[in-house]
């Protein structure tokens, strides 16, 4: 099985749920990152933009050492992923929740989209320490004291993080496609700013 993961904000190999979820099953993954758009309206864009296209270029790094590569496409992340799951043959797409209004809506519409094309789709849970749903109230309701909080989190027992796998599998030939596939603007090196990573 040939699985597109899909690295929204957890963009490290280390304790990362989708790409172990991915390794137990696929015998070639295929790692994408999707850069939307700057939004003019946002003050901190550039600053922000930068300190994300370092982290990508930080996780490029990361996965070209475990022998595989990491495609990064800009635009929306929607058609971005069927174009590349289209170009590589892939059987389905993982990814892990982020638990963010603006991200709920773009998550339900790829999921519905890929998922009605055939695709297989499995969403993880997000990249948090512990799901939103597992820090609630016995009401379901977020906690309102910080005291009642603490002592949730104190008693809530935590997932042991994943290390990072000594290997990501990607055949020679789809590596080929892959680094076609990667708009190598945004892997450029520019040496006034700080190297990112994980």
């Amino acid at each position: 099985m040939r699985i597109v993961l899909w690295l929204r904000h957890d963009l490290r190999v280390r304790d990362n749920a989708a790409l172990y979820a991915a390794l137990r099953l696929a015998q070639e993954i295929i790692p994408v990152v999707v850069l939307e758009p700057q939004n003019p309206e946002d003050s901190w864009g550039t600053a922000r933009y930068q300190f994300v296209l370092e982290a990508v270029k930080g996780l490029s790094n990361e996965i070209t050492s475990r022998g595989s590569t990491l495609v990064v496409r800009h635009g929306d992340p929607l058609m971005e992923l069927l174009r590349v799951m289209e170009q590589t043959q892939a059987d389905g797409l993982y990814f892990s929740r982020f638990d963010d209004p603006q991200a709920f809506a773009q998550e339900a519409r790829v999921v519905t989209e890929i998922s009605a094309m055939g695709f297989v789709v499995h969403t993880m849970a997000s990249g948090f320490t512990l799901d939103v749903e597992a820090l609630m109230d016995a009401k379901g309701q977020p906690y309102r004291s910080w005291t009642a909080f603490k002592r949730h989190w104190a008693a809530t027992k935590k997932p042991i993080p994943h290390k990072a796998p000594a290997s990501i599998p990607t055949g020679e030939d789809t590596k080929k496609i892959l680094t076609l596939l990667t708009d190598q603007r945004f892997l450029s090196d520019d040496t006034s700013i700080d190297p990112g990573g994980e």
